[in-house]
């Protein structure tokens, strides 16, 4: 693959568990530059609210509402604010 070239990761994944080792072994392939420049599109099949390392979920998200309607709760090794991630068109 030449330098310039992008490759597109079209990713439907079932749930934000599932993509994680991926993502994981993306960034860390990048970092080694043992990866080509790439572009990554994930979409899960469930809702899921995105936590960082630092976030308390129970200050960060209504934890009875997300069991109750079937919310995924994933956790990032990074900092930032929490995200919503919804399968369903806006």
């Amino acid at each position: 693959m030449r330098n310039d070239e992008w490759r597109l990761l079209d990713l439907k994944l079932s749930s934000y568990a599932a993509g994680t080792p991926m993502a994981s072994t993306l960034l860390t392939l990048k970092a080694e530059e043992k990866d080509p420049q790439h572009f990554g599109s994930r979409h899960f099949r469930a809702a899921v609210g995105l936590l960082f390392y630092y976030n308390d979920p129970e200050k960060e998200l209504d934890l009875d509402f997300c069991r109750q309607e079937s919310i995924e709760i994933g956790r990032r090794d990074t900092g930032g604010s929490p995200y919503w991630a919804d399968p369903r068109p806006p």
